[in-house]
């Protein structure tokens, strides 16, 4: 029994199959698992795509926020509040660690030091990290903007201030 395995086995017929028919399943092998990356792939970056555009639409609101607060727009504290908490959500869903605990400083900050005669200076400040920050999450890795460079165009009394002491 066992000779005529091993005659079958080295028979000139199987050789010249195995060798034709091994190549080719490897090849439809291959092309399938190509295929399948490249689905899985295109999915991921949908996904990607997806979340960015979110991500996108969230900074923007949260800047819009940051500006309308800064130049006094008519918005009272309830509704201060209410963004806030729906900024809390959004930044554990769409930002980058450091733009998170950028504004969990600010968001701490903004609690406990109301009474601080710096408290001004540290509140824009800390938006200026939270901005600086959004900038590096949405592609501006090696960005030169400081805080000083933002409060100038967002403050427009920026040297009066400066001048008081009320911006460091």
């Amino acid at each position: 029994m066992y000779d005529k395995i091993i005659g079958i086995i080295s028979s000139p017929e199987l050789k010249a199959i195995t060798i034709n028919v091994i190549p080719a399943i490897i090849l439809l092998l291959l092309g399938l698992f190509i295929w399948l990356y490249q689905k899985e792939r295109e999915k991921r970056i949908a996904i990607e795509h997806q979340l960015s555009d979110k991500k996108y639409d969230f900074y923007v609101e949260l800047l819009n926020f940051f500006f309308d607060t800064i130049q006094n727009k008519n918005q009272s504290i309830d509704g201060i509040k209410e963004k806030l908490w729906k900024f809390n959500k959004n930044l554990y869903l769409y930002s980058s660690d450091e733009v998170l605990n950028n504004y969990k400083d600010w968001s701490y900050d903004s609690r406990k030091n109301s009474e601080n005669p710096n408290y001004l200076n540290q509140m824009l400040q800390g938006v200026c990290k939270i901005i600086i920050s959004i900038r590096k999450d949405m592609g501006h890795k090696k960005t030169n903007i400081k805080g000083d460079d933002i409060l100038k165009h967002l403050l427009t009394d920026y040297d009066n201030a400066k001048r008081e002491g009320l911006i460091k």
